[in-house]
């Protein structure tokens, strides 16, 4: 049975690069809690789902854009 979902994308501003390096554990748990808090407190609003969602992370992935490809 199909079930409808979207995929969304948080990242961290590029100026936090150095830091979030030197304290990976730290601050992708932090980006991810955040994330997921951040997603189902928007879905409970009636304006937008009104009702609960499931959340899922498969992890971060340090990207460099530069090397970014497209297959």
């Amino acid at each position: 049975m199909p079930e409808p979902y979207h995929h969304v994308i948080f990242t961290l501003p590029h100026e936090l690069r150095a830091f979030t390096r030197l304290h990976q554990k730290q601050i992708y748990g932090l980006l991810i809690k955040s994330a997921a808090d951040s997603i189902i407190k928007l879905a409970a609003d009636p304006r937008y789902v009104g009702g609960r969602v499931g959340v899922m992370a498969f992890g971060v992935l340090p990207v460099d854009q530069t090397k970014m490809l497209f297959l």
